[in-house]
């Protein structure tokens, strides 16, 4: 899917460049009868999703960072070295033999 998109992209990007450019020069930054400049929603749009990838990926950094300290701070109150993965699955261990008698 990547490769047809570069395909069209180059296609786009040779068209603009040999042949509306050299025929009509102004046509980048001459405003459409709405007053509009082309390209420029599409640049807008581009920037706006950059900044959304941006931000979401700051907000799963944070997020990670603050899982690790969570989970720190509760090892250290569980007694340090053992992980809280392992202090659960001894309890469970041991509530099952007692069920088990």
């Amino acid at each position: 899917a990547g490769g047809s998109t570069a395909v069209a992209l180059s296609r786009v990007n040779n068209f603009v460049m040999q042949e509306l450019l050299p025929a009509y020069p102004s046509a980048i930054i001459e405003e459409d009868d709405k007053g509009r400049i082309p390209f420029t929603e599409a640049i807008i749009r581009w920037i706006e999703a950059r900044r959304a990838v941006r931000k979401w990926k700051l907000e799963t950094d944070l997020t990670r960072e603050k899982v690790a300290l969570v989970s720190r701070r509760l090892q250290q109150r569980m007694g340090g070295g053992t992980s809280i993965y392992m202090k659960h699955c001894e309890a469970s261990d041991s509530d099952s033999e007692d069920s088990l008698l």
